[in-house]
């Protein structure tokens, strides 16, 4: 796996075109939502359906796409704009696998393509099975993402993943994804296509 050229990374997630798996790593929650933000306006603009889904509070990132300038009513009256409060894919009887593909039909289910998501299926890794099963879900989605129509930014917090399991995650989760973005403590960022 080698790296191409790299990138600023909010110049790098403004060119993002449909067909891209891309992996989000922030030091600070602040600048990793700019960047999702930044993500779902650049598709309201272009007129894609653009979904967030949230283990937190739906109003919370509802404010915070308001605060950021993305006119939610107006997008969510022209049907663009999906936001859910989504379970976590852990507790699905049935395993996470399954439970990830039940949260990727539901958020989808009013989207037409090409769309753009952010989400994740399980909110905490603190846990070899978290983390297991988070690789599982994210190595499932990257197989069949050709088949998706859409661009799909993943967030990860590094610094609230168990340290122990921190690099192999990491490592894991740049194996099933096309592009990696980055940003720092400082709000500086860079980002760079995955070569395989």
């Amino acid at each position: 796996m080698d790296e191409s050229a790299k990138y600023e990374a909010t110049s790098f997630v403004d060119s993002l075109d449909t067909g891209k798996h891309v992996v989000l790593f922030y030091e600070r929650f602040e600048y990793g939502l700019m960047l999702q933000l930044q993500f779902m306006k650049n598709g309201l603009l272009k007129g894609e359906h653009c979904v967030y889904g949230t283990h937190g509070d739906p109003t919370y990132i509802e404010n915070q796409m308001a605060y950021s300038g993305i006119n939610v009513e107006e997008f969510r009256r022209k049907n663009l704009l999906h936001i859910y409060g989504i379970p976590n894919a852990m507790d699905d009887p049935e395993g996470p696998l399954k439970g990830a593909e039940k949260i990727t039909k539901k958020i989808l289910a009013d989207s037409k393509p090409p769309f753009r998501v952010v989400s994740l299926f399980i909110p905490e890794i603190n846990t070899d099975a978290e983390m297991q099963a988070q690789l599982d879900i994210e190595r499932n989605l990257h197989a069949s993402f050709s088949n998706l129509q859409c661009s799909w930014l993943c967030p990860y917090e590094p610094d609230k993943i168990e340290d122990s399991m921190r690099e192999k995650f990491m490592d894991g989760l740049m194996r099933s994804h096309h592009a990696v973005v980055s940003i720092s403590n400082s709000g500086a960022g860079i980002a760079f296509n995955i070569i395989r």
